[in-house]
């Protein structure tokens, strides 16, 4: 984990909260009680989706930024025989 990933990620610790509470509110207005588990596993199932997307770009970039990355450079091997 860089310097830089590291405010990003605490950003995700602080909004998931306030993005449960919303989605508590929703459920509980609607009268629909039984999905309250549904509201509270959702921002969090999106967190780790975006915190995925991003460390996968990062992963990405850092190989791009030091030519290392084997996807730029395929090596063509001999068929056996």
């Amino acid at each position: 984990m860089t310097v830089r990933n590291l405010g990003s990620n605490l950003f995700y610790l602080v909004t998931v909260p306030f993005f449960a509470v919303v989605f508590i509110a929703i459920v509980e207005q609607s009268g629909r009680s039984s999905l309250i588990a549904y509201a509270v596993m959702a921002p969090v199932l999106i967190a780790l989706w975006q915190m995925a997307i991003f460390v996968a770009g990062e992963l990405i970039n850092r190989d791009r930024w030091r030519a290392c990355s084997r996807l730029s450079s395929p090596r063509r091997r001999p068929l056996r025989s």
